[in-house]
């Protein structure tokens, strides 16, 4: 499980170390860590604007508020998320639910 911070890519500042990137799909491309292979991004051509950082790279991942929980259907059963934020079951611009 990972939760995802998406960013303006504009506004992306900097990453910490060298980056390692890989094609994912034909649409997407993941940063690793080149040191340690910690997650740290994910790129896509659908929509070049924006990136996806994951939270648990952050230096204080605590700072960052979700506003909307995406993929919902694909969840485990047993991760229950007892608030009231929108669920979509795609992305976030898919319907909610």
């Amino acid at each position: 499980m990972v939760t995802w911070a998406t960013v303006p890519e504009a506004t992306f500042a900097t990453v910490k170390g060298e980056l390692r990137w890989f094609q994912s799909s034909d649409h997407g491309r993941r940063a690793f860590c080149a040191q340690c292979g910690t997650p740290i991004l994910f790129a896509t051509t659908r929509d070049p604007r924006w990136l996806d950082v994951t939270v648990g790279s952050l230096d204080a991942p605590e700072l960052v508020t979700p506003k909307r929980h995406v993929y919902e259907p694909d969840r485990l059963r047993w991760l229950v998320m007892p608030d009231n934020l929108p669920r979509h079951g795609e992305d976030s611009s898919s319907p909610e639910l």
